[in-house]
């Protein structure tokens, strides 16, 4: 029997391999009439700004997925075929593209959409100074007031917001913090904290990745250029002695917030800077890095003689210190207790000044030049206080803020250095090219290894053999680290070598954490081969990539500053710390490891004062004689979870996970995730972003909930943090079908828009995957519609209701149909015959034949080592035509021996039964026939050959204890893995005939039981064509009720009268997604 329908939405793709779209290399096309080749997955936006012409943004970061949500970047695409405006943030290149970015169509619909965007607000009320907002209109700037020291190092201005959830997306996408959210109940307070505390009360670290992306400064760095303006406005009575360092990477950066290009940076610029606005001394803070390093490759060498604690974690980055206070607090004692470069060179400032100047503390002021806006926070931690509990450090000012210093202390920077010194002051003035490093990703391990290297071989390093450190110059990816052995001493009879690991960016430290199980304090006390030596920066790329470094829209611009960093440790004459930095510290200290020097230049780590977690709710040896290992251990990180546990694999009984691009869809998951942890006990309910759920324990999961948005582009219709997941879920192997989610009930609400073609279309494909992988969706999937004047909310509110109720206890599903006896033998066609719902006709199976390994037919070449049938179909006087975009969907049939056994245990008497099946409401439509027998309901209907899910014996189970009687099987199934392995042999039919004493009456146990699902095959062209005959090509798959079903078609038991099948086709569009 055929069915032939038409269907808006593509069939499950249950036995249809995911098919990907093959993209050239490299695709031509023009911009504004410049012709140019770019790789294939550039958007217009990045291809745009290669050939030097302006699109205008306003959400859109390189260093952040788009979200297409100002829709400012529009631009005009031609082709043969018309002319459209596409947003060029979101939309690939495609070859012979014709792009206009200042065609009348194109800046209408820009000008439109930033009026849509603003709403209210103006562009003159945006007054940060951003270029980007400079470039849509030159705004009037308002008087800075002073700010207060005790405000956090992050502030926020809630009328700068434009919703464009930049920060948002920085905060939980690339550093994996989840601190920030966009409020969805407020307008006038857009940006929300977590758990809506105050920022400090929060786990936020201040690495300001969420400032440095905000186009308006609605989230910044806290001002405080008013305060260093009043002591360098003093009157000369009254005035301090003004004292400025700058770290390695400000002194290079600064440069570009004047107006430069990033490879023209010169340090002596940097400091005519600083002395043409007012400091009398400037130091160079790399001075403490070299001090830095010398003590941490000191403190190195001294666990390998004493075995231990390692891994030894760097602490010069201020936001990596507070990670591990807020997250991983028993990683505390593996911290170095070396200062930061800032505090080692304020304390050595205190020193100098008191010991040499004989200068009071309050008679000089440090300011600090940083590219670092948690640095702002390290100045006041209570353990890098002086003496009397006074600060080492006054002020910290990012390059930004020194930016506009500059301006405002009228400092012409194309004038420098004019007649102000370009030279730093001494005795801080000397430096080497490895404390330079510092500014980079790996530049704290390679100066820390040089000093170690020099100490152990008792050689000097040069720059004929530096280049053995070059491993720690390897990019990595976000989300990747690097691992590897660096050979201390080469050449030498005992060959040393250290295990490092170099991680930059919170997200890729939290994934390195977990994947050394470090996370866990258990794990880590009992593990045996940790690391060695670890570098971990907060920020993406180390310093370069800071906070408080200038904004910046070329995706290129961190690779750029590396190779100027790298470019002044090629120029340095010093590899290693200088002759003139040691006899400083001789000089000074005596030895490093004199009391006056561990005074000022080391700490004993303490915990900061924090709330406690209820309110932030929102010894190995060294390797003597291993060979050299160059391989880089890379774990690419995925999608960053809303849970603020600090073991970000737990996953609870209950677990949600979310796809969302502009953090709305995240929102409504967080608010799911607070009303069911106030249900359950704890460490019941988690929840997960898509890309950041681990995978493997999807099948333990006892409740899936999923929100997603869907986000159409290029790549499909995933949001960003759900790609890697849904890869993932269409890949399982066919002989795991069915299988992996047994013991999983799930539900999906979507979040689109229907002005869209795919309203809601991933939440579907996902609901299928889902279905096709075993799960059970105990409430069907609702579509919300956020352009609705509610935002979707009453949908939203109504899908939480059903999910609320179902998970207070297992209950008997409501019937969807009511099942009436039907009186008229007309009301079905016969037992012998196949059901015929609305719209389908029938066809005949004519051939099946079997194609073994090897084997191959003119028009079906499986692949070895695969068994596969050849099917064919005779379409009768109905003459149906496939075209190359349509797929043909089988409907296979249960064992006519298995349907009859079970209505006969089940319903006695009423196997030739004539039934007339009504619709409730809420059933879905045409899912069954109007009007049947039992016997065609169970063999033709019902999937009677599905393991069952667990969800379905638990509620047979307490229809068992309600009637009193004594349960068949007593399965516990307490543990998901516990259910799979009974299950394995069981399937819906034997279930039904271990409790056919307890079942529900038909109406309910229809809603209970799985409906057979169409499959998708491909169908086989002939040529010639061969009117009314359509073939297909099945792969045989073990425990396949499809694929056995339609093999068994040629076996006599099977030839007649059974010799049939409904089929359809049906029009799909083959995308990525499949």
């Amino acid at each position: 029997m055929n069915l032939f329908r038409k269907s808006d939405g593509p069939p499950r793709p249950e036995y249809l391999p995911p098919q990907k779209e093959v993209r050239p290399a490299a695709v031509s096309l023009s911009v504004n009439g410049k012709e140019m080749t770019v790789p294939s997955s550039w958007t217009v936006l990045r291809a745009c700004r290669e050939a030097g012409a302006y699109v205008p943004t306003l959400c859109h970061h390189p260093s952040v997925p788009p979200v297409g949500r100002c829709g400012v970047c529009a631009v005009l695409i031609e082709s043969d075929s018309g002319c459209r405006t596409v947003l060029s943030c979101k939309t690939a290149v495609e070859q012979g593209m014709r792009v206009s970015t200042t065609s009348a169509e194109a800046a209408h619909q820009a000008q439109r959409s930033l009026q849509e965007f603003m709403g209210v607000r103006t562009l003159e009320s945006l007054s940060s100074g951003a270029p980007e907002i400079e470039d849509l209109l030159q705004f009037v700037r308002k008087e800075s007031k002073l700010s207060d020291m005790r405000e956090y190092a992050i502030v926020r201005h809630q009328d700068k917001c434009i919703s464009c959830t930049r920060c948002v997306r920085a905060c939980s996408e690339t550093q994996n913090m989840n601190i920030l959210s966009i409020n969805l109940e407020n307008p006038a307070q857009p940006i929300v904290f977590d758990g809506n505390l105050p920022l400090h009360a929060t786990q936020c670290i201040a690495c300001g990745q969420c400032a440095v992306v905000c186009p308006t400064g609605a989230v910044a760095e806290r001002d405080d250029v008013p305060i260093v303006m009043a002591e360098l406005s003093r009157p000369a009575g009254q005035r301090k002695k003004m004292i400025i360092m700058t770290a390695p990477s400000a002194r290079t950066s600064l440069g570009e917030m004047m107006g430069d290009a990033i490879e023209d940076a010169e340090i002596g610029t940097t400091v005519a800077a600083c002395h043409a606005a007012g400091f009398d001394l400037v130091f160079d803070t790399t001075f403490g890095a070299d001090t830095c390093a010398t003590l941490e490759a000191a403190e190195l060498i001294e666990r390998f003689r004493s075995n231990g604690p390692f891994p030894m974690f760097t602490s010069c980055c201020p936001g990596w210190v507070s990670l591990v206070e807020n997250k991983f607090p028993h990683l505390r004692h593996n911290l170095s207790h070396c200062k930061s470069p800032m505090m080692m060179l304020g304390a050595m400032i205190r020193h100098w000044m008191s010991e040499e100047c004989k200068a009071e503390r309050s008679t000089y002021y440090v300011v600090a030049l940083m590219p670092c806006t948690a640095k702002k926070e390290e100045i006041t931690r209570p353990e890098l206080r002086g003496p009397l509990g006074d600060q080492d450090v006054d002020v910290v000012l990012t390059v930004r803020e020194m930016g506009r210093l500059l301006k405002a202390r009228g400092v012409v920077w194309k004038s420098l250095p004019g007649p102000h010194s370009p030279r730093y002051d001494p005795p801080f003035d000397v430096s080497s090219g490895g404390g330079a490093l510092f500014a980079t990703s790996g530049g704290v391990m390679e100066a820390a290894l040089r000093v170690a290297y020099t100490y152990l071989s008792r050689e000097s390093l040069t720059r004929e053999n530096v280049d053995m450190f070059e491993e720690c110059r390897r990019i990595m990816r976000s989300g990747d680290w690097l691992s590897t052995h660096i050979p201390l001493t080469p050449g030498t009879r005992q060959r040393r070598e250290i295990d490092i690991a170099v991680v930059s960016g919170s997200r890729s430290i939290q994934d390195f954490l977990i994947d050394q199980q470090l996370s866990d304090p258990f794990m880590a006390a009992m593990l045996k081969q940790p690391k060695h030596f670890v570098e971990c920066m907060a920020c993406p790329g180390g310093c370069i990539g800071g906070g408080g470094q200038p904004q910046s829209l070329d995706d290129l611009a961190l690779e750029r500053r590396r190779r100027v960093v790298h470019r002044i440790d090629a120029a340095s004459d010093a590899v290693t710390p200088s002759v003139a930095q040691y006899d400083y510290v001789r000089a000074t200290f005596k030895d490093l490891t004199s009391d006056l020097a561990k005074r000022l230049l080391t700490y004993e780590p303490i915990t900061i004062g924090r709330p406690p977690s209820k309110l932030r709710k929102g010894l190995p040896r060294l390797n003597q004689s291993a060979s050299a290992s160059t391989g880089s251990k890379s774990r690419s990180a995925s999608d960053a979870s809303a849970n603020s546990s600090c073991t970000e694999s737990f996953v609870g009984k209950i677990a949600i996970i979310y796809g969302s691009q502009s953090g709305s869809t995240a929102a409504y998951a967080k608010h799911v995730y607070e009303v069911l942890e106030k249900m359950h006990p704890a460490d019941y309910v988690s929840i997960h972003s898509m890309n950041r759920f681990p995978f493997g324990q999807l099948g333990t999961v006892d409740t899936l909930l999923v929100l997603t948005s869907t986000w159409d582009s290029g790549r499909g219709l995933m949001p960003h943090n759900a790609i890697e997941f849904y890869e993932k879920l269409v890949a399982v192997k066919h002989e795991n079908f069915h299988n992996l989610l047994l013991a999983t009930k799930f539900s999906v609400c979507g979040f689109g828009s229907t002005r869209y073609t795919h309203f809601c279309g991933f939440g579907t494909q996902l609901h299928e995957a889902l279905v096709t992988l075993g799960g059970y969706p105990f409430v069907k999937e609702h579509r919300v519609d956020v352009d609705r004047p509610d935002k979707g909310k009453k949908i939203f509110n109504k899908w939480f209701n059903l999910v609320q109720q179902f998970l207070r206890k297992p209950e008997v599903p409501p019937p969807k149909y009511l099942v009436v006896p039907a009186i008229s033998s007309s009301a079905a066609t016969g037992s012998k015959a196949l059901a015929t719902p609305p719209g389908f006709f029938s066809v005949t199976v004519t051939s099946v034949k079997e194609y073994k390994e090897g084997h191959s037919h003119n028009h079906c070449a499986p692949a070895a080592a695969t068994k596969h049938h050849y099917i064919e179909f005779n379409t009768g006087k109905i003459y149906v035509e496939t075209q190359p975009n349509e797929d043909i969907l089988v409907m296979p049939l249960n064992s006519k021996s298995e349907a009859e056994h079970v209505v006969n245990s089940v319903f006695p008497g009423m196997l030739n039964t004539c039934i007339s099946l009504v619709p409730l409401k809420g059933a879905p439509a045409a899912e069954l026939p109007p009007h049947m027998t039992v016997r065609q309901l169970f063999e033709q209907f019902v999937d009677l050959t599905h393991k069952p899910a667990k969800w379905f014996v638990e509620v047979l189970e307490m229809l068992c204890h309600d009637a009193g009687r004594e349960s068949p099987v007593c399965p516990s199934f307490l543990d998901a893995r516990e259910y799979v392995a009974w299950a394995q042999d069981k399937t819906y039919a034997s279930v039904l005939k271990m409790y056919k004493s307890v079942l529900p009456p038909m109406e309910i146990l229809i809603s209970m039981l799985p409906i057979i699902a169409p499959r998708c095959y491909t169908p086989i062209h002939f040529e010639p064509p061969r009117p009314s005959t359509l073939g297909i090509c099945v792969r045989h798959i073990d425990g396949g009720h499809a694929s056995n079903w339609l093999a068994n078609l040629s076996a006599p038991a099977h030839c007649s009268p059974h010799a049939s099948t409904r089929i359809e086709t049906q029009a799909t569009q083959r995308r990525e997604t499949r």
